[in-house]
């Protein structure tokens, strides 16, 4: 066995995903600035269909990383 530390790969799969996954999240935000407008309002279906396409396009890349 190694006496390393593991590395956590993940967030910065995340983070490279996110270009990817503009669309999305540019939805979100809209949906934010209506809600900051009006006071009333959930963002929660945009904000997971934003998560969602982040893990969809990592989700690879961090099984290559596993062992």
């Amino acid at each position: 066995m190694s006496d390393e530390e593991p590395v956590d790969v993940m967030p910065a799969i995340r983070k490279a995903c996110e270009p990817k996954c503009e669309q999305s999240f540019n939805a979100y935000q809209a949906c934010l600035d209506r809600v900051k407008a009006k006071g009333v309002g959930s963002c929660d279906g945009q904000y997971f269909d934003f998560l969602h396409c982040i893990d969809k396009c990592s989700v690879p890349q961090i099984m290559k990383h596993l062992k």
